[in-house]
């Protein structure tokens, strides 16, 4: 056994000293080859070794350094990979969604300029980088910068719209046959053509309700939100959702989620009364009953200083 053993090591360490020479005579192209089929065969830890001793050996090769940084976000060490992916920005500076993954790494630890700097830079590389405008859209929206929120929202929205608007009206078609299943895929199909085509997530939602699958509903309008923080009309509809979801055990998270997205509605519009009664419901099954009145009165005057106005003209 012992024999066998000794055996055994030998042939590794002879295996292993001729993998070792064939790597000095290939150089960094050896670990490069060898790290890129461990990343994609996800064997993370040898991946990282020898995409490392490529780097070392090449310092310019920036796809190594990007590799690095995505098994160092997977393994939710965010810090170590902006390294990574700033040391691969310095090589080559044009990479469009490398600046987006360095932008989501400063934008989560708070540094927002910084990361405004990486969504710019990304939309200058590539004009057509949905995400990076998607992010630019948030960046405005948050500071109400409504004119160049909607600049880039409308220049996501223009990379493949008429092929997602076509499929829409297909699942329109679907679902006036009754063909659920065939008009969640159009719909779906309709966002992978154009993901800033919020009214497919709008459609998407509201049939996933009329199913009864309120989770899936609520998914789509919260994505929704990812990419127009001002929207309205999502945050209204999330707050009826969570609302009529609330029961079962979580409850008050369910609650508390409805009473945030009907106060992110009422910023954006404080003057909407359907916001205004749908959250002072949800503060009342709180036990803040001050809080529910007060709401409901104001919704109330809204209602009754609109209704004089609908009776003015001719009829």
């Amino acid at each position: 056994m012992f024999e066998k053993s000794m055996i055994n090591y030998a042939l590794a360490a002879i295996i292993s000293l001729a993998a070792t020479n064939g790597a000095f005579a290939a150089g960094w192209e050896y670990y490069y080859r060898k790290g890129t089929i461990q990343f994609e065969g996800g064997l993370n830890r040898s991946a990282t070794e020898n995409l490392e001793r490529s780097l070392e050996l090449n310092p310019a090769l920036y796809d190594a350094a990007n590799k690095i940084a995505a098994i160092l976000i997977a393994g939710n060490k965010k810090r170590r990979a902006l390294d990574y992916l700033e040391r691969s920005l310095e090589i080559k500076p044009d990479q469009a969604e490398i600046h987006v993954s360095a932008g989501d790494i400063r934008d989560f630890f708070g540094y927002r300029e910084k990361a405004f700097e990486h969504y710019q830079s990304a939309v200058r590389a590539d004009p057509s980088n949905v995400e990076a405008h998607f992010r630019l859209v948030r960046y405005y929206a948050e500071r109400r910068d409504t004119a160049n929120a909607d600049r880039h929202f409308a220049a996501a929205y223009a990379i493949g719209g008429r092929d997602a608007e076509r499929i829409l009206s297909e699942a329109l078609e679907e679902e006036r046959r009754n063909n659920a299943a065939g008009a969640l895929a159009l719909y779906k199909r309709a966002l992978g053509k154009n993901p800033a085509f919020l009214e497919a997530y709008f459609r998407l939602a509201e049939l996933h309700r009329r199913l009864g699958r309120s989770d899936e509903a609520i998914s789509a309008l919260e994505e929704v939100k990812r990419i127009r923080p001002d929207n309205e009309k999502a945050h209204v509809y999330l707050g009826h959702l969570y609302y009529a979801a609330r029961y079962g055990s979580r409850r008050k998270y369910l609650i508390t989620q409805a009473i945030r997205n009907f106060e992110r509605a009422l910023e954006i519009n404080p003057s909407n009364p359907e916001t205004l009664f749908g959250l002072s419901e949800a503060y009342r099954l709180m036990g803040d009953r001050d809080r529910a009145d007060e709401l409901r009165e104001r919704a109330l005057s809204l209602e009754g200083e609109r209704k004089p106005e609908a009776g003015i003209g001719p009829r």
